[in-house]
């Protein structure tokens, strides 16, 4: 098999000052991205523990104006496709409903509303609330591939859950787009692919499922 994953481990000497400034040694990892060459850092936080964030003052907050995505406001206040891409207007599966992005960001570009609840605790989210949210996304792309296969090439499904990831709704969804070209990672991973392709005369991402099925 030609794809290996590079680690490499870095050995640091510090003296430390809990057991009175004796020598003490620390390893850190880093990983390496077999297809883009991107590198992640492996740190050994001692007692690093996320918080328990208490949301309920934002979430009171954000029921303060009607969320379009809420109960029957998703049919009134979001827009519909048109129908020569989808026939129905919105696309549903489960408690997911795909909704065009009132401010797109590509050609086709969609929200996924992955449940009718305006707010759900991370504990909460379940497979199968995540499994309808990513089929329905898959819907709406293929739609679009249809549709306009070269405008269309390029796709992404992306998640930002609550405001310390970005996200700028409480109510959970995906932002799905697609376009005739291909964004920063898009590119990266291209280039990778074909540079991959040159020097081993195999395809990353065969190389990769058969990896993924040893590890396995």
């Amino acid at each position: 098999m030609s794809l290996q994953l590079n680690i490499v481990r870095e050995e640091v000497v510090l003296l430390d000052p809990g057991s009175n400034f004796t020598p003490k040694k620390m390893i850190v990892e880093k990983r390496f991205d077999p297809l883009t060459g991107d590198v992640s850092r492996v740190v050994g936080f001692k007692k690093f523990q996320l918080p328990i964030v208490d949301w309920s003052k934002a979430v009171k907050r954000s029921l303060q104006t009607p969320c379009p995505f809420c109960g029957e406001n998703l049919f009134q206040m979001t827009p519909q496709f048109p129908k020569d891409l989808i026939e129905e207007g919105r696309i549903g599966v489960g408690r997911a409903t795909v909704v065009p992005n009132l401010s797109p960001y590509d050609r086709y570009s969609a929200v996924v509303v992955m449940v009718p609840d305006h707010y759900v605790p991370l504990e909460e989210i379940s497979f199968d609330l995540v499994n309808d949210s990513l089929e329905a996304a898959v819907l709406f792309l293929q739609k679009c591939a249809a549709k306009d296969a070269a405008g269309a090439a390029y796709m992404t499904a992306n998640w930002n859950y609550m405001p310390y990831s970005g996200g700028t709704l409480v109510h959970p969804h995906l932002q799905v787009l697609a376009g005739p070209s291909p964004g920063n990672y898009h590119r990266r991973c291209m280039m990778g692919a074909e540079d991959f392709a040159w020097k081993t005369g195999k395809d990353f991402w065969d190389e990769l499922i058969n990896y993924l099925k040893f590890r396995t």
